[in-house]
């Protein structure tokens, strides 16, 4: 005669864990299930019941692109690309608003430098201020035209520093070999 085992007592089931990581991973449904304890069939079920959906982050970024570009589901293809047509047409005219300022700034910072005294107990600070504005300016022209490397890994405070001392260093001794601004009394 067999032996009857007796039934194990059912383990609770975590769907709250297993939804998360259905919808922020990309595991096999059987690797979910062998980590909680149930059967693929039985994530696939709620799944469908529940409708959940990977990679959300993508998803949601795919819709407001496609809201933004006027793609509204069930319209028609040419309706579709001229919506798309004028979207894009706005970015570049963004882009080109965001540049132009940006450019201007810079201009302004370079003739801010131009006129920046080395006799002026307050140089650092008004080169510190200088070489940060025109970072920031130089990083949005950067982002605008797509540039920056996502890999790259920022300055420390302390090459930053070095950064800015360095250029102090530049505008005084230019301003200290430049007979125009000594006769100028600039």
């Amino acid at each position: 005669m067999s032996k009857v085992e007796p039934l194990k007592p059912k383990t609770r089931v975590d769907w709250e864990a297993i939804e998360r990581l259905y919808r922020t991973t990309f595991l096999s449904l059987r690797d979910i299930a062998a980590t909680h304890g149930t059967k693929p069939s039985t994530i696939q079920s709620r799944v469908r019941a529940g409708r959940w959906t990977r990679g959300a982050v993508a998803n949601k970024r795919q819709i407001v692109a496609e809201a933004q570009a006027g793609v509204i589901p069930g319209m028609k293809p040419e309706a579709t690309k001229k919506a798309q047509e004028k979207a894009i047409a706005e970015d570049l005219e963004d882009m080109k608003t965001g540049l132009t300022g940006y450019r201007r700034l810079l201009n302004v910072m370079q003739q801010a430098a131009d006129r920046l005294q080395v006799t002026d107990p307050l140089v650092d600070k008004k080169a510190k201020v200088m070489a940060e504005t025109i970072d920031k300016a130089v990083d949005g022209i950067r982002k605008i035209r797509g540039l920056d490397d996502p890999n790259k890994k920022a300055l420390t405070q302390d090459e930053l520093n070095e950064l800015i001392a360095e250029i102090a260093g530049e505008i005084g001794s230019a301003q200290r070999s430049d007979p125009l601004s000594e006769a100028a009394g600039c």
